[in-house]
């Protein structure tokens, strides 16, 4: 049985390749994280009879048969594109139909995606004081430079699972 993973990444946000490139990590990582929860640090190291440094969390897992063959595999993963979020959508939907592991990946917008401030209207500019301060900034929100980040959902993972299951949602998808 072949067991892969799709990255679908929206291809009209006209990401920087290293930025889409991270994108596409934190989509592989996530489908994972989000099947962990912590369940608190072992009491004095120890966790039914293991051994634990005292600064260790422990986690438990909800993983699915393939995440685990896939983990223990090649670790095959591929990424296609959509043209908007509405695509985005339209395919989560269907890993949510067919129970495929799959997650969302929303951008903060620290670096790239950024849209103008409503407090300053994009103006926010640095502006010069009479005081010992070089200047200070007329916008709290944008800090001086009209732009607010803007969280952006990049893209979507689905899988890992059994190919022909994600090859039902995504085979149409050209690669990127």
């Amino acid at each position: 049985m072949k067991i892969k993973q799709v990255i679908v990444v929206r291809k009209d946000l006209n990401m920087r390749k290293g930025k889409l490139a991270a994108q596409v990590a934190h989509a592989s990582m996530k489908v994972f994280f989000d099947r962990m929860k912590d369940i608190g640090k072992p009491h004095n190291g120890n966790y039914s009879g293991m051994k634990f440094s005292k600064d260790c969390y422990l986690y438990a897992t909800s993983f699915t048969p393939e995440m685990i063959e896939w983990m223990e595999g090649d670790f095959t993963k591929i990424v296609v594109g959509v043209d908007s979020l509405d695509q985005l959508f339209e395919l989560k939907e269907w890993a949510d139909t067919l129970d495929i592991p799959h997650a969302l990946i929303k951008d903060n917008g620290l670096t790239e995606f950024k849209e103008g401030c409503p407090q300053c209207r994009g103006k926010g500019k640095l502006k010069e004081r009479n005081t010992m301060e070089a200047w200070t900034v007329e916008c709290g929100s944008c800090e001086g430079t009209g732009k607010i980040s803007k969280p952006t959902i990049t893209c979507l993972v689905i899988g890992p699972d059994k190919s022909e299951n994600i090859d039902s949602i995504t085979k149409n998808l050209k690669l990127l």
